[in-house]
């Protein structure tokens, strides 16, 4: 087997789920789902979990919390291109492609879902072709941006994908994608019971260094690269993949929880009242006490105290999110 993102042909165990095997890239470290799932599994799979349905009630559930990862993930393609013209790759019934429209862009869709490009396309009236980029009877060279947001993890065959989408751009067009990072700190502790391995559903797993090779070969430019994950999930993948136990075990849990909850997501403006309970300990923080919100987080993750001159007073894990504060705060508590 020879590695799709760098060419070596070296790779180690790393963990198993079930019947499956999880092999590393001793070069790049891309994660490979062993044995391959038949193409006919996958489609029967697809169209069961990633249901209509399955997929509206995800949806309802985590409106808000991605209401906020979607304005933030158009704030970062409107940095990096100027034009309007978007094609959503698995775009699911194309709660996305509403969010760019509703941001000022043009939007298309492509979905290897039958039933959910059917939903998206009569319950919104969104412009969904069934297919993958394959497949779909899409344009040449039309598109300003081509965003594919945790699929190609699922994809046979990524290097073909990604040209694919390559030929639907205009030149000096712009990719935007996401995917799980094997290469994070919660992948390392949880091993198999990480909550975004799911083979057989997930046929590579990358690392950024693997991306990055993959979409160079490609003829991309690397503009960006991070690794995010909820502060919830992130608790949830530590205590799920700690082979640690006993009162050394949970030291070390939350030694790491703490570490990762100090990377603030934005800040709480206070008055004078809310940092003289926060500094001497007389009380909780209420919404009452917060004069300004600054950046965009959820509820649950890590945020900054400061006062009004700027001042950071504490470090805490948020109770709403963002979106929520402004329509509580501005009370004083002097």
């Amino acid at each position: 087997m020879e590695c799709i993102a760098c060419g070596a042909a070296e790779f180690r165990a790393w963990a198993s789920v079930g019947e499956l095997s999880i092999v590393r890239c001793l070069r790049c470290g891309l994660g490979v789902t062993v044995p391959r799932p038949s193409q006919e599994q996958l489609a029967r799979d697809n169209a069961g979990t990633y249901s209509a349905a399955a997929r509206e009630d995800m949806y309802s559930l985590r409106a808000a919390e991605l209401a906020v990862r979607y304005a933030r993930q158009l704030e970062a393609i409107k940095r990096f291109s100027g034009g309007r013209r978007l094609l959503d790759v698995g775009c699911s019934i194309g709660m996305f492609m509403r969010a760019a429209a509703a941001a000022g862009f043009d939007v298309s869709g492509v979905e290897v879902n039958a039933g959910c490009a059917a939903y998206g396309r009569e319950k919104f009236g969104l412009d969904i072709k069934d297919g993958s980029l394959g497949t779909a009877d899409l344009p040449e060279g039309v598109f300003d941006v081509v965003t594919m947001f945790d699929v190609l993890e699922h994809v046979p065959d990524p290097r073909a994908f990604i040209l694919a989408a390559r030929r639907a751009l205009k030149p000096g067009g712009l990719i935007a994608a996401q995917s799980p990072n094997i290469g994070s700190l919660m992948a390392a502790l949880a091993r198999g019971g990480w909550g975004w391995l799911t083979p057989r559903d997930h046929l590579y797993h990358f690392t950024p260094g693997a991306v990055s090779r993959l979409f160079a070969s490609c003829g991309f430019r690397v503009l960006r690269i991070s690794t995010w994950e909820p502060p919830g999930e992130f608790r949830a993948n530590i205590y799920s993949g700690m082979e640690a136990t006993g009162a050394a075990g949970r030291a070390l849990r939350k030694l790491l929880w703490l570490a990762y909850a100090s990377v603030s997501q934005g800040d709480l403006v206070l008055d004078a009242g809310a940092v003289r309970a926060v500094t001497e300990g007389k009380a909780s923080l209420l919404p009452a006490g917060i004069v300004a919100v600054k950046g965009q987080f959820l509820t649950g993750d890590p945020v900054r105290l400061v006062s009004d001159s700027g001042t950071v007073i504490a470090r805490g894990l948020v109770r709403y999110d963002s979106t929520e504060l402004p329509e509580v705060i501005g009370r004083s508590t002097r």
